[in-house]
């Protein structure tokens, strides 16, 4: 709250300096994109940004951001098209093209714009990651290991490490997360306390995973103490939100989740994007609390809509979280269409 006060203040100032120019209207749009989720209102303050050159892609670039969390998928990768014309060799273009391609399951297409990206960036790791999530998603864990060979573990950046944390669970190499975890725990001086309570949450999901029942409830437990705290000095990121729901799950805190998905219902039913993040979160956390109805038909749903990291049937079948699940012949036949 703080931090949008102090751009409130800079944006008034910039408007009443320059109201017409492209820069202010384009500041404008971030304003209410970012700020306030105004999605209407911030693609009329871009649509005026893009008419003056000194802004016009990124006013495309974010004009795309917004029609695909609209669900608005074919104005949003005509968007990417019209930036990527202008500026051809920008490799944020192009990965942000193919996370709304993946978002469609289009993977061929995806994985034609992270080629050209790096192709531009050869060293660049976001589309390495992207092109190995692909991977997951179709089922081929040994080409994902392969492209995830190079990605750090040092968590400084999250991408990053989720990457990583991502694929050994899909390998069941859970002493190997576990491992990385504590030791990024045990030396979080330097890291924000968002990642802390990320990467603690993840510690105790892994261990359940693992069957270590204690450490894992003492773990999520505390997670749980921490993110609560970030939400309230104000974080209310969609991330804080699946951990938690992911947390309650795994201790059985029916409550919680209930709390959790009345909270989150906001988003699902309005973010085209992130929604189903929100949605798989709870699918999972039903499979652990053993309310396999719910889950199957949350999981079912999944499977027909787009948005990030689109679920697919190889993923189910791969993924651990879904382990209750497998003798279920309705979950069968969604895992082996």
């Amino acid at each position: 709250p703080q931090r949008l006060a102090k751009g409130k203040e800079a944006l008034d100032a910039a408007l009443r300096l320059a109201p017409e120019a492209g820069e202010t209207q384009f500041a404008l749009g971030l304003y209410r994109y970012r700020g306030l989720t105004d999605f209407d209102g911030a693609l009329a303050a871009f649509s005026k940004a893009r008419s003056d050159a000194s802004s016009r892609v990124e006013a495309l670039e974010f004009s795309g951001y917004v029609k695909r969390r609209q669900g608005k998928w074919d104005d949003a990768l005509a968007l990417h098209a019209q930036s990527q014309e202008l500026d051809p060799r920008n490799t944020i273009l192009l990965s942000e093209a193919a996370i709304t391609y993946r978002a469609l399951r289009r993977f061929d297409e995806a994985l034609r714009l992270l080629d050209r990206a790096l192709e531009i960036e050869p060293n660049s790791l976001g589309p390495l990651i992207q092109k190995a999530e692909i991977s997951q998603a179709q089922g081929n864990l040994e080409t994902a290991t392969s492209l995830l060979a190079s990605v750090p573990v040092d968590g400084q950046d999250p991408i990053y490490l989720e990457a990583r944390v991502r694929q050994w669970k899909l390998l069941r190499q859970y002493a190997q997360a576990i491992d990385v975890l504590r030791h990024l725990l045990k030396a979080s001086e330097n890291l924000p306390q968002a990642f802390v309570s990320h990467y603690r949450a993840s510690l105790g999901l892994m261990e359940a995973l693992a069957g270590q029942s204690e450490a894992a409830k003492a773990d999520l437990l505390r997670a749980r103490e921490e993110l609560v705290a970030l939400r309230a000095q104000g974080d209310e990121r969609d991330d804080i939100a699946i951990d938690l729901i992911l947390i309650a799950g795994f201790l059985g805190d029916k409550a919680a989740v209930q709390r959790e998905a009345a909270l989150a219902r906001q988003t699902i039913e309005h973010e085209a994007m992130d929604g189903p993040g929100l949605e798989w979160a709870l699918a999972v956390a039903r499979t652990q609390m053993g309310e396999k109805d719910i889950a199957i038909a949350i999981v079912k749903h999944l499977l027909t809509i787009n948005g990030w990291n689109a679920l697919t049937p190889a993923l189910l079948r791969l993924d651990p979280l879904w382990d209750p699940l497998r003798s279920d012949p309705r979950f069968q036949k969604l895992s082996h269409p």
